[in-house]
């Protein structure tokens, strides 16, 4: 992918605003191509059926995920107040 003049002066100062440091503009386009790169090995769009599933599965999860963490609290305090009472 080529990044255009705008694009190195815009990841330049993002650059700046972020880590406080001046990079040159070869260092721009290095690091600013490098991060394309990286987003378009990792990035895969989801598919309308992987959306889908995985709204099912969360739907599925949340009374577990809701229930283990009342428990888990609710531990935590009767190990925090048995502390208090030694």
């Amino acid at each position: 992918m080529l990044l255009l003049d705008v694009d190195i002066k815009k990841f330049q100062e993002l650059y700046k605003a972020r880590f406080g440091m001046d990079i040159s503009k070869e260092e721009a386009l290095a690091k600013g191509t490098q991060l394309l790169r990286l987003m378009e090995l990792v990035y895969k769009p989801m598919t309308k059926e992987e959306y889908e599933l995985i709204q099912k599965r969360r739907l599925e999860t949340l009374p577990l995920l809701t229930h283990k963490l009342q428990n888990h609290e609710s531990e935590s305090r009767v190990t925090y107040d048995q502390r208090r009472t030694q």
